[in-house]
């Protein structure tokens, strides 16, 4: 709900009246589907078995479909020369949040496999949800295509590195 609130109030032009901020978190779709999701689960209704198998086939299409979606809205020359707020962008998510959460793991006194799985869940690329966010509600679409594909190039070398040092 927030990412949605700070999409309809700072990507428009001008800011929006309360009415419209509300009118987006009401017809954002993955606000909806969570709503749905805990309302069903709270009244605890079964799900069907036929309609439980196509939801979970949709779950696991889901990232890979997302991810088609950022790299249809991908413009390659930028990648060949990243943008400063994609390169700061990366940075401080795949380098600075990682060290942060290892740090604070170390702090708790996490060691081992705890660790390992902070280090695991921290080093992840942003979620390309954020790009249909971005689309539907008038953000930066091609900066978090830049961003993401960055973000997920880099993951492959900085993930090992911070999971060893975890480790």
């Amino acid at each position: 709900m927030l990412n949605v609130w700070v999409l309809a109030r700072y990507a428009a032009a001008k800011p929006p009246d309360w009415r419209t901020l509300v009118v987006a978190l009401v017809r954002n779709p993955l606000i909806g589907s969570c709503a749905i999701g805990i309302a069903l689960n709270r009244l605890g209704v079964a799900i069907p078995a036929p309609v439980h198998v196509f939801a979970e086939a949709l779950g696991r299409s889901s990232l890979a479909l997302a991810l088609l979606m950022v790299g249809a809205g991908l413009r390659f020359a930028s990648l060949m020369r990243p943008s400063p707020a994609a390169l700061l962008a990366s940075t401080l998510k795949l380098v600075f949040l990682l060290a942060m959460a290892i740090g604070a793991g170390l702090l708790m006194g996490l060691s081992g496999a705890s660790l390992g799985v902070v280090a695991i869940t921290s080093s992840v690329p942003s979620a390309p949800g954020g790009y249909v966010l971005a689309r539907q509600l008038g953000g930066d679409a091609g900066l978090l295509a830049q961003i993401l594909t960055l973000e997920t190039v880099l993951a492959a070398l900085t993930m090992p590195i911070m999971i060893s040092l975890a480790a």
